[in-house]
């Protein structure tokens, strides 16, 4: 206990939990600028929450602070608060003054939850002074006026999701799009009636609306595959535009403006399309001359494909425009000229990790969910991608790596295109694959989007024997496959009868034959197999499902149940010592760095110094993260790798580097 406790201490007195990502991965929801100071920026990450940027988008900081859920669907900045913001999710509205160290939730709206959907607007704080109008994904309208802290429900008899608010250019009146339903609603709050339907709208669901500030104040809408929209400033007379240059079935998804009176533009986008107005009636296509950062995001280096736009923000200068899409981060400071849009995403670093592995020489090999399997080699300063190599049949889900001896590399994937199951072999120290493996054969599995329970979920060597490794599978049905020849051809084996492991096994690094394998609910424990998985013999019950293994020298095994008991044996299973608190509500990693054991889940991580017998607290992040998802512990920089669900790749120093 004492040596765990003193660990932890150190760890406080260090500079604890510093990002160690790439930029970009998640699917980005939303980019807004302050209207007040187009250097302040805010975006929403699908898993990992909010980001926030104070020099245009060239660097980002995670802006989760307090918050008790990551669910949001869109940020606000508040008009009279250059630090403050609000924030629409699903577990209502909150507000923060400190550029998102805090968060606080706004009174009256606990009940409150908005529709994720990529590029929503639920929440207007409109320029009469300061009235709020909030619109939920159950289909309420509600209200707050200037200086109150009440909000009253306008009579509206809908039930579908509100998708957008926007506030028209003249007689106060709101614009309601309604998540995939064709129209608009036109509101008054003043008038204190109910919306109507506006007349003449679009018969299209509506993906993007904007208001022009100057004469003759008109308002635009976007409808996807049917074009751009103009109406009047009340709402109501619509027209659909004709656009040349613009193909039949090409998609208009986003609309903003920069800068402000005579000097204003007007932009639309789709996926590859971008249109540049100066005064609506006219509009032209510009060249897709969007520019990569390979240094900031190496997956650039297999991937440069435009991406779905999910929004469009403009600045108080008519030079500046940023864009957020389903894989990034982009900012450009030449509006008015070609609009040369440069990814940003320094910071923003929003993937899935799924999987740590140290190679030989102590770079550290990540399986990154969409982003593949990349590698660092400066503590996570620099990535390089290590595969796919190109954009194409090897682009999927990466669950899985592995690092074995002679720097043998494995890595497994859910492919993208046909739901395969794929294991890849080559070198790690060389960064190198070689080619997919021959014999992994399963049902094709559904897409999933992280971590999923269902895909290629370890793969681990077994040290003993060179060559030899192992791949499970999890899913609706588990397999587990043997390889000889570090990873090139595979032979299925058996798992336990009834037992739905996740990721939860492993091998004994002194016999390769040894195998540990762990279940999850309704066949919860450990099971053993002495034979490579020809038999099994249940080694431990539990009542609760098992969410990681290791497997340590010395016949030593260990289990982390995913409530956070820890189980140890030091004698393969044969007899087990009692088990032990970690103190985690949900956990779902663990690993080894000598001489100490980490546990890792929900949003913190466990040490231990003699065994798994007690266990400390290493200090929190520095705000709310995505669950923990692996971890990975290297001794020769003193650092621990955190891998989280959507916040990417963190680490934490544990100690000195070893000399």
């Amino acid at each position: 206990m004492i040596a765990g406790l003193a660990l932890a201490a150190a760890v406080r007195g260090a500079d604890a939990w510093q990002p160690a990502s790439w930029g970009g991965g998640d699917v980005f929801l939303s980019i807004a600028s302050h209207p007040g100071d187009d250097r302040v920026l805010w975006a929403v990450a699908w898993l990992g929450g909010v980001l926030t940027s104070d020099d245009q988008g060239e660097t980002w900081q995670w802006a989760n602070g307090d918050l008790a859920v990551l669910e949001a669907a869109a940020v606000v900045p508040d008009p009279a608060d250059v630090k403050g913001a609000y924030l629409a999710g699903t577990a209502g509205l909150w507000h923060t003054v400190d550029r998102g160290a805090h968060w606080t939730p706004v009174p009256g709206t606990e009940k409150f939850s908005f529709a994720r959907v990529p590029g929503s607007r639920p929440l207007l704080i409109c320029e009469d002074g300061g009235r709020f109008i909030a619109g939920t994904a159950a289909g309420e309208l509600f209200t707050r006026a200037s200086g109150s802290t009440a909000w009253q429900p306008v009579p509206w008899p809908n039930s579908r999701a509100v998708f957008m608010l926007r506030e028209a250019p003249t007689r106060g009146a709101v614009l309601i799009a309604l998540a995939d339903a064709a129209g608009l609603y036109v509101f008054r709050p003043s008038l204190r009636q109910g919306p109507r339907f506006a007349r003449s709208a679009p018969p299209f669901p509506i993906k993007d609306m904007l208001a022009d500030d100057s004469p003759p104040y008109k308002l635009f809408a976007v409808c996807g595959p049917h074009g751009l929209w103009t109406g009047d400033a009340t709402g109501d007379d619509w027209q659909q535009l004709e656009i040349e240059g613009v193909e039949a079935g090409e998609e208009l998804l986003c609309l903003a403006r920069t800068g402000r009176g005579r000097e204003r533009l007007l932009f639309a986008c789709g996926r590859g399309l971008l249109l540049k107005s100066v005064n609506g009636t006219h509009w032209m296509r510009l060249k897709d001359n969007r520019h990569h950062d390979e240094r900031a995001n190496p997956t650039r280096r297999w991937s440069v494909r435009p991406s779905v736009p999910t929004a469009l923000a403009g600045g108080l200068s008519p030079d500046n425009l940023f864009l957020a899409d389903y894989l990034s981060l982009h900012r450009s400071l030449n509006a008015t000229g070609d609009a040369r849009f440069i990814e940003a995403v320094r910071g923003a670093g929003s993937h899935v990790i799924n999987d740590l592995a140290l190679d030989g020489g102590g770079a550290l090999l990540v399986a990154g969910g969409a982003s593949g399997v990349l590698a660092t080699s400066d503590g996570g300063r620099s990535f390089t991608a290590v595969w796919p190599a190109r954009y194409g049949p090897d682009v999927g889900q990466y669950a899985a790596v592995a690092v074995g001896p002679g720097d043998a590399l494995i890595a497994a994937a859910v492919d993208r295109w046909k739901g395969e199951v794929c294991i890849y072999h080559g070198n790690a120290r060389e960064r190198r694959i070689d080619g997919r493996a021959r014999g992994v054969n399963v049902e094709p599995m559904i897409m999933r989007n992280g971590a999923a329970p269902a895909g290629p979920w370890k793969v681990v060597f077994a040290p003993a024997d060179p060559g030899r490794a192992y791949a499970l599978v999890a899913g609706a049905e588990p397999a587990l496959f043997m390889s000889a020849d570090s990873g090139r051809t595979w032979k299925a084996r058996k798992l336990p009868a009834g037992v739905s492991p996740w990721r939860a096994f492993a091998a004994d690094p002194e016999r390769s034959d040894c195998l540990y394998v762990g279940g999850r609910a309704p066949a919860m424990g450990v099971w053993k197999s002495s034979d490579a998985g020809a038999r099994w013999e249940q080694v431990l019950t539990l009542n609760e499902s098992v969410a990681a293994l290791a497997a340590l020298p010395g016949g030593v095994v260990c289990a982390l149940t995913e409530r956070g008991m820890f189980h140890r044996s030091a004698t393969r299973g044969a007899i087990w010592d009692a088990p032990a608190a970690t103190g985690l509500a949900q956990a779902s990693a663990l690993c080894t760095g000598e001489p100490a054991l980490f546990a890792g889940g929900g949003n913190a991580v466990r040490v231990s110094s003699d065994g798994g017998a007690s266990w400390s607290a290493l200090p929190g992040p520095p705000m709310h993260l995505p669950e923990v998802t692996a971890l990975c512990a290297d001794g020769r920089t003193g650092a621990l790798f955190v891998g989280t669900r959507g916040a990417g790749l963190w680490k934490i120093g544990i100690g000195p580097p070893a000399e």
